[in-house]
């Protein structure tokens, strides 16, 4: 009886234990997701949304507009691979709330007086800055999850960012037209905000060391994959990581290019992000049904597809129906917002497959978080840059930009489709 007594008691301990981390690490996740969103915020006015700023408020061309994105790129790329070493040194949280501090104190200048010159600078360092912040942001987030949960909880952080970075490029326009200095004023906001929510936060490295640990060990001792679900995986990640900067090449050549788009030239500011935000919409609604379903898990092949979308939807969007016939503007914008469906999906696709690939083979890993980053930085110099070169050798040439940046989404679909070739006849072989 005795010994049956001390066993419930410590039945009840242990499930009292687990109730209060449970409540410990929904607190936990709370705070992250919050600054998450806040950061979500910030991040679309200063990284999409400021073209329509620079083209409406400062008078810039298409050329200086793809020239900005080329360069915000590339220091978005260092950024994003200093993420890890950062915080190897510093650890996490610290990195985090210093991360947050400096964008708020960049984003003080042009706040106060928006010229060519001060949007430029701090604008690249922005760039540079923020790329930090997310794949701290995703390991932190995805570290002490199960494979089991990780899915869910990336969709999660998936549909908070995503509808965030909707909102805020939709209203774009309207703050553009009405309260300029809103375009930095609430990245200033929102980045102070973030750094105090992850200064009050009591989130201390090693609880989440010794989560992290628990969860590695239950891993361990209930193997959740077997080796073909691995083979699975590794798939996945190669392919969705080959897709990602495409991805992104279509994503800034497009916003880059949309404030000079004949298609949306007849409309004003404001109806020209309302109607260029749709897509935006579609990924996040794509983001919610693949972080609750699981068949995209062992099926690596649908990024193929996502991929072949991307190709077809961005040039419907940059050369609707009019560049060819004489299709009215009624006609164009019901195909762009068609065209805008099919990209949001195929963007949920890659992106997702990216990140919880990346990151259930890693762990969490913030490396691997800033090698995902990375790749949005690649696209990010690719796309602008090939629209820039075309602009170059043929200025004033839309149609050339545009089909360059066609070009390199079709080079990463092919790389793509090889490497899912060759994975296929090495499985066979072996």
């Amino acid at each position: 009886m005795r010994n049956l007594g001390r066993l419930h008691y410590h039945s009840r301990t242990m499930s009292e234990k687990n109730s209060a981390a449970a409540r410990s690490e929904h607190s936990r996740l709370l705070i992250y997701f919050l600054v998450e969103y806040l950061c979500s915020i910030g991040q679309p006015l200063l990284t999409m949304g400021i073209f329509f700023f620079t083209h409406n408020r400062l008078g810039w061309g298409l050329r200086a507009n793809l020239l900005l994105a080329m360069g915000e790129g590339a220091v978005y790329t260092i950024g994003a691979m200093l993420a890890h070493p950062l915080v190897e040194r510093f650890s996490q949280r610290r990195a985090l709330i210093a991360v947050n501090i400096a964008m708020a104190l960049v984003v003080l200048v042009p706040a106060i007086h928006p010229s060519n010159f001060f949007v430029t600078i701090v604008l690249l360092l922005y760039a540079f800055i923020i790329a930090m912040n997310w794949p701290m942001l995703e390991s932190r987030v995805s570290s002490c999850g199960s494979s089991a949960t990780l899915s869910r909880r990336i969709g999660l952080y998936n549909f908070v960012w995503s509808g965030a970075s909707f909102m805020m490029f939709a209203f774009t326009g309207t703050i553009v037209h009405f309260w300029p200095t809103g375009m930095f004023a609430i990245p200033l906001i929102v980045h102070a905000l973030s750094a105090i929510a992850l200064w009050l936060g009591d989130d201390p490295d090693e609880i989440i060391a010794q989560s992290a640990a628990r969860v590695g060990e239950a891993a361990h001792e209930h193997p959740h994959a077997e080796l073909e679900l691995r083979r699975q995986r590794t798939l996945a990640l190669w392919l969705s990581r080959i897709s990602l900067p495409s991805m992104y090449v279509a994503q800034n050549a497009l916003v880059s290019m949309m404030p000079t788009l004949p298609s949306v030239q007849a409309l004003s500011v404001s109806a020209q992000t309302a109607l260029m935000s749709i897509w935006l919409l579609v990924r996040c609604a794509a983001f919610v049904v693949l972080g609750y379903t699981i068949f995209w898990h062992t099926r690596p092949k649908l990024l193929l597809l996502a991929c072949l979308m991307l190709l077809v939807s961005f040039l419907a969007i940059a050369l609707p129906p009019s560049q060819w016939t004489a299709a009215s503007a009624t006609v164009d914008r019901s195909c762009i917002v068609i065209a805008q469906v099919v990209l949001g999906i195929a963007m949920g696709m890659i992106y997702a497959a990216s990140l919880y690939f990346g990151m259930v083979l890693s762990e969490g890993s913030t490396e691997h978080g800033g090698y995902h980053e990375a790749l949005i930085g690649l696209g990010f110099v690719l796309g602008p840059g090939a629209a820039f070169v075309t602009q170059w050798l043929a200025p004033g040439n839309m149609n050339a930009s545009i089909y360059a940046v066609a070009g390199v989404v079709t080079f990463s679909l092919a790389l793509a489709s090889g490497a899912s070739a060759r994975f296929s006849k090495r499985r066979l072989e072996s």
